[in-house]
């Protein structure tokens, strides 16, 4: 019989230790992997099945879209419905439903199915893009219908759930057109002070924003604080569309103070630098039989107007 000494004794048992140690961990890890591989595949399934079926909803989705491009209205009518019906419960339908929508108000104008079509999008997918998108269509819609609350509500949704949205300052801008709109000329000024002298508002809403300023003072009668915008705008914005108009405006308040000398003058001056357009044509015209109504007015003796009012109510 083999004698070992206690030191060979007890490395050899650390040795066969460590190797069963090894031996248990690699059948672990083995085990370890097996289990994942078996898991794995219905992991791998469902994401093949996912991506087959959004790649399904995509193509569907185009068929559909070019229908309604090609103004075949019924078909694409169909061709949305089967993909809802087809797809039921899948994220991608968001998309769909907004093109649902779409097609209810900007071609069939069954207004009614279209708020029920976005208010889906915004029920099942409230903070996604399409959600953003059908927002701006129900304010478009709701704008058509002069229900310029829900136009509001719409807008201010948009700044408070998708506050980095590029078109932001539109929106704010739009709130303050409805308040203008519901003749509400105090919370109008309130929207629109904001965007007076923000660097970052885009010229061309900033130029709309103070010319509206002078429009809420003009309707409200104040006509020595609306030059003072439609001034601003000349001067800040000489480029713009609204100079024009914000001359025409201007002259009109000249003339509603009885300052009928910087009244005439402007009106030349806008004639001469406007010759061709349309608006400003128009507009003086409208401007000059008033004026001529009002002198002619003024000229006539009591008792001519008495019976000119009798003659218009007969």
């Amino acid at each position: 019989m083999l004698f070992l000494s206690p030191s060979l004794s007890k490395m050899k048992k650390k040795a066969g230790s460590k190797w069963l140690t090894c031996y248990r961990k690699e059948c672990s890890d083995m085990a370890i992997s097996c289990i994942l591989k078996r898991l794995a595949w219905p992991v791998i399934c469902v994401l093949v099945v996912s991506a087959c079926t959004s790649s399904r909803i995509d193509r569907a989705l185009k068929s559909a879209d070019a229908l309604r491009g090609a103004q075949n209205f019924d078909a694409a009518l169909s061709a949305y419905q089967s993909i809802i019906k087809k797809f039921p419960g899948k994220p991608k339908l968001s998309k769909v439903y907004l093109h649902l929508g779409d097609l209810y108000f900007y071609n069939l104008k069954e207004n009614d199915h279209a708020v029920d079509t976005y208010n889906v999008v915004l029920q099942k997918w409230p903070l996604s893009s399409d959600a953003a998108l059908a927002m701006q269509h129900l304010a478009e819609l709701y704008g058509q219908e002069s229900r310029y609350d829900r136009v509001i509500e719409m807008y201010s949704d948009l700044l408070k759930y998708f506050p980095e949205n590029p078109d932001r300052y539109s929106f704010m801008h739009e709130i303050a057109a409805m308040y203008l709109k519901m003749n509400n000329f105090i919370q109008a000024r309130l929207e629109l002070q904001p965007l007076l002298n923000d660097k970052d508002v885009p010229a061309d809403i900033q130029a709309q924003s103070w010319y509206d300023m002078g429009e809420t003072y003009f309707l409200e009668g104040n006509e020595s604080q609306a030059i003072t915008y439609y001034k601003k705008v000349i001067e800040l914005f000489p480029k713009s569309t609204l100079v024009p108009m914000a001359k025409l405006q201007m002259a009109q308040c000249y003339e509603d103070l009885n300052d009928l000398p910087n009244a005439v003058a402007l009106e030349r001056e806008i004639r001469t630098q406007y010759p061709d357009n349309e608006a400003v044509t128009a507009k003086l015209k409208f401007m000059e039989k008033r004026r001529h109504a009002v002198d002619r007015a003024n000229k006539l003796l009591p008792w001519d107007r008495r019976a000119k009012t009798k003659e218009g109510e007969q």
